[in-house]
């Protein structure tokens, strides 16, 4: 998630495209990821001392659906864009949007298959684009866009109810991923091409004026630690605690970020001179998963037992997989590309 490099825009005039720029008067589809995003933001807790096998959970870009260990579970048709997934107990839930007519879309998520509205149709193009579930409560981050006023806000519900964080008035904004660490919750996205993330509702910029292309595209909280990925000019890059780390020295971008102890993963991509190649970084080193014969993406990251699984894939001609510890995992054939993993025992 740009996811197919993660970014999708619905114009509201057009059809769904992808562009790697961002307009004042489109509406962002954000689907990488993880987390993540796919804002990788998923919980750490790991199962060490057990031997069997985990569960693993992708979703795919198309047919709208999700996989458990290949097994395949479709989510509304053809007329769905997903972008999260999380897995909490014996419940899945999956976030997205659903098209309602040529230029509006709902933003919703489903439960064990079964969908729950977030917004209405009347004259929005509404995405969902991450989602996170604390105890009894289910938060999902994304962009609330109103196609009469050609405005975009950034936003969260929480159980449903809408949380704005960016003022339609004077700025245009977007949530892209979701973290809840005990009774907060935060946001990462962009307002105005600047990087921010909000603790509880309240702003940090990240980027400034002297970089304005720049987005924050996951968040993770470990401790008292905020980590959160994504680019500035065109630059894979993550922040600890506002503080920024440079991954990249091409062009590239930054989609997903999981710690694990002491370790920082980020998954995204980065040029190659004529592709961009899919990789994650460990602690700032990076790991190449495609062979740069082709376009290709990383998209979402967890790491779970010491094992990295990362989701991704190709634009053109993609195998549905993952990749395990810098190996391809192949799926069930003629499915689109993997948007975003979660990994439980």
């Amino acid at each position: 998630m740009l996811n197919f490099l993660a970014i999708f825009i619905v114009d509201y005039q057009q059809p769904l495209v992808i562009s790697s720029s961002i307009n004042k008067y489109h509406f962002l589809l954000l689907f990488i990821l993880t987390t993540q995003i796919y804002s990788c933001k998923k919980s750490t807790t790991n199962n060490s001392n057990q031997q069997t096998n985990p569960d693993v959970y992708v979703t795919i870009s198309d047919p709208p659906a999700y996989l458990k260990n290949n097994n395949i579970v479709y989510l509304n048709g053809d007329e769905a864009q997903l972008s999260d997934i999380y897995v909490s107990g014996n419940d899945v839930y999956v976030s997205g949007s659903v098209r309602s007519s040529v230029v509006n879309w709902i933003a919703e998520y489903w439960k064990n298959g079964k969908p729950v509205l977030l917004s209405d149709s009347s004259s929005h193009s509404d995405a969902a684009t991450s989602i996170f579930v604390s105890g009894n409560d289910v938060y999902v981050a994304g962009v609330e866009g109103n196609n009469l006023t050609s405005t975009s806000v950034a936003a969260y519900w929480k159980n449903g109810k809408l949380v704005l964080l960016s003022d339609s008035s004077s700025e245009y904004g977007f949530a892209i991923s979701i973290f809840v660490s005990g009774n907060d919750v935060y946001v990462a996205g962009l307002v105005n091409n600047l990087a921010v993330y909000w603790k509880n509702g309240n702003r940090v910029i990240l980027s400034d004026s002297s970089s304005p292309d720049a987005a924050a595209r996951s968040v993770f909280v470990s401790g008292n630690d905020v980590y959160v990925a994504g680019s500035v000019n065109n630059s894979a890059v993550y922040w600890k605690n506002g503080n920024l780390i440079a991954l990249s020295n091409n062009n590239g971008d930054a989609y997903s970020i999981f710690v694990s102890g002491n370790d920082v993963y980020v998954a995204g991509s980065e040029y190659n001179g004529t592709y961009q190649v899919a990789k994650y970084w460990k602690n700032g080193i990076s790991v190449s998963l495609s062979d740069g014969s082709q376009d290709a993406f990383a998209s979402s990251i967890y790491v779970f037992d010491n094992d990295v699984y990362v989701a991704g894939g190709t634009n053109i001609g993609t195998p549905t997989q993952y990749w395990k510890n810098g190996n391809p995992v192949m799926l069930l054939t003629g499915l689109g590309a993997t948007l975003s993993i979660f990994v439980r025992r």
